[in-house]
C-alpha cells in the first residue's frame, strides 16, 4: 500500500494513511481479531489508523517514508491507535521515520500494546519519538527486544498530559544514536543497552560505542564492539 512519497516528502492534499481500520456508522464501532502480515505500508502522512480496534496483530512488515512537506498542516505519525485493547506489533522493520511522532497513543485505550522483535530507525527531522500516549494511563505498553538507531527520542510521556498505565514495561532493548526520552520511561525500565546513559538498574551505556553491526548499510545485528554489554544484559 503506497502512497506518494519516497525518501523526499511531497506536498499532501489531505492527511492520508496507508491502512486505516475503524468500524463507522454515526459512531464508532469495535472490530476485532484482525491480522496484517507480510505487507509494506508507506509513503503517506501517516501509515496506520487504528480505531476501535480489538485484539489486533501487525507482524512482519516494513512501514517507511510517512512524512509530508507540509507537515504542519497535515501531522505525520507511524500509528494512530484510539479506543482498541489488545494490540501487538512485532517483526516490523521501520525505516524513515517521520517529523512528529511515531507511535501515538490516545482516547480510552484499554491495552495492553505489546510492541516487540522490531527495528526501528532513520527519523528524518524535527522530533520524532518512539511512543507517545496522549490521555492519562494508557496502555499498558510493553516494548521488548527492540533495536532503535538515529530516533530522537523514544519514549514521550507527559508532553501532551498523557501518562502510561500501571504494568508497562521497556527492557532488552539496544539504543543507538539517540538523545534520550521526554517525560521519562516507564516506572521499572531496566535491562536495556544505550549509547547515552539512561540511569536505570541494571542497564548498561556505552557512550560514544557502536551498538550496530552496520546501521548504514541496515544491518542491525549486534556490533563487536558491545558485545560484551549484551552479554551482561542476557546475564
Amino acid at each position: 500500500m503506497a502512497g506518494p512519497n519516497g525518501s523526499t516528502p511531497v506536498t499532501h492534499n489531505s492527511n492520508d494513511t496507508a491502512l486505516k481500520i475503524m468500524s463507522w456508522n454515526g459512531s464508532r464501532g469495535t472490530l476485532t481479531r484482525l491480522l496484517v502480515s507480510h505487507c509494506r505500508l508507506h509513503g503517506t502522512v501517516n501509515i496506520l489508523q487504528l480505531f476501535g480496534v480489538q485484539n489486533i496483530t501487525v507482524e512482519y512488515s516494513k512501514l517507511y517514508d510517512n512524512d509530508a512537506a507540509n507537515s504542519s498542516t497535515y501531522h505525520p505519525n507511524l500509528v494512530e491507535y484510539a479506543g482498541g485493547t489488545e494490540t501487538q506489533c512485532g517483526g516490523i522493520m521501520r525505516s524513515g521515520i517521520g517529523r512528529r511522532k511515531v507511535f501515538m497513543i490516545y482516547q480510552s485505550n484499554g491495552g495492553p500494546i505489546y510492541v516487540y522483535g522490531n527495528v526501528w530507525h532513520d527519523a528524518t527531522s524535527g522530533y520524532p519519538r518512539i511512543f507517545q500516549p496522549f490521555d492519562n494511563a494508557q496502555g499498558p505498553a510493553i516494548f521488548t527486544t527492540i533495536p532503535f538507531t538515529t530516533c530522537t527520542r523514544w519514549w514521550a510521556t507527559g508532553v501532551n498530559g498523557g501518562s502510561l498505565a500501571a504494568g508497562s514495561q521497556s527492557a532488552n532493548n539496544i539504543i543507538g544514536r539517540s538523545i534520550g526520552f521526554i517525560g521519562g520511561e516507564p516506572a521499572g525500565a531496566d535491562y536495556e543497552y544505550a549509547d547515552v546513559s539512561l540511569g536505570e538498574a541494571h542497564s548498561l551505556s556505552g557512550v560514544g560505542q557502536t551498538p550496530f553491526a552496520n546501521a548504514a548499510g541496515s544491518d542491525f545485528h549486534i556490533g563487536a564492539t558491545i558485545s560484551g554489554f549484551c552479554r551482561a544484559i542476557r546475564a
